[in-house]
């Protein structure tokens, strides 16, 4: 259940609303029994009627009403508000507040968005923690969120196509020269969803990959599980089914399952990731992930 700061709350959310999103899209409230997922939705309601009250006047979020509103953050809400959407009634003057914000306040004119209220929580950040490459992958994530939140906030936010654009460009100019796996594959991601992820980028992205199965770090298995995530939702994206299932299987052997300190963006991305692929391949071997509430 959530509880303190407006981070935490996110923290909190976090899990329920990918699990629930995972358990629909894969029908496997069977084994649970249905009347836990109304438990759910009673929970992620809470959360969000409780992070409501981290929104400051501008829409934006921060972990307290006194500090700078973070890019980060505002966009993290923007992501799991637009997935939590279809769960819940979410008033979208609420979710696409937070999207005019981010494009209005914090994309510079050559695409990028700037971070100036940096979250405290720097465990739920994921990848993008001390990053090297910290414009690109910001920017990818904002980029990536403002698509979440595209089918229901087009219609109130006219400058949200050009926004993703110029973050688009921005990604394009830089993709070739990106060292960190992490980067390249939450950055490739990006691209993937405006259907810019050919060649060279292509290359780039696939040859990243160790033993063709991870987009990895050493030492950083929290990072390589969200990072190879990113990266199993593009190919899923280019429909290259022949690239998919080293990529699927190496993330079930990780038999990672959220929960624990720092886990957030890995939580999320992981299951979101192989929601997707349980939908998009429709012969996949069934994985067995443990939700667990």
């Amino acid at each position: 259940t959530p509880a303190g700061c407006g981070e935490q709350h996110m923290i909190g959310m976090t899990p329920t609303v990918i699990a629930v999103h995972y358990l629909d899209q894969t029908e496997q409230w069977g084994k649970f029994g249905i009347e836990k997922r109304q438990e759910a939705l009673e929970l992620i309601k809470k959360g969000y009627t409780q992070q409501l009250a981290f929104k400051q006047p501008s829409s934006a979020y921060a972990a307290f009403n006194n500090r700078p509103p973070s890019t980060w953050l505002t966009a993290y809400v923007v992501k799991v508000f637009s997935l939590a959407a279809n769960l819940i009634a979410i008033d979208s003057h609420v979710l696409c507040g937070a999207v005019k914000w981010l494009i209005l306040e914090k994309q510079k004119p050559d695409g990028v968005f700037q971070e100036d209220g940096p979250v405290i929580h720097q465990e739920m950040i994921g990848g993008f923690r001390n990053a090297k490459e910290a414009d690109v992958s910001l920017t990818a994530f904002v980029l990536i969120a403002l698509q979440e939140a595209r089918d229901i906030c087009e219609g109130q936010v006219n400058s949200l196509p050009g926004s993703i654009n110029k973050a688009g460009e921005y990604i394009e100019a830089s993709y070739m020269n990106l060292q960190r796996p992490y980067t390249v594959a939450i950055a490739g991601y990006a691209l993937a969803l405006m259907n810019k992820l050919e060649e060279p980028y292509l290359g780039k992205f696939l040859n990243t990959a160790k033993d063709r199965n991870r987009w990895e770090e050493p030492d950083q298995q929290l990072y390589n599980v969200e990072a190879t995530s990113y990266a199993l939702l593009a190919l899923l994206l280019l429909k290259d089914f022949d690239s998919v299932p080293p990529v699927v299987r190496w993330l079930n052997e990780q038999r990672y399952y959220g929960g624990g300190y720092g886990s957030t963006q890995a939580t999320f991305m992981v299951f979101q990731a192989l929601a997707q692929y349980q939908t998009d391949v429709p012969d996949h071997k069934d994985l067995n992930m443990d939700v667990s509430f």
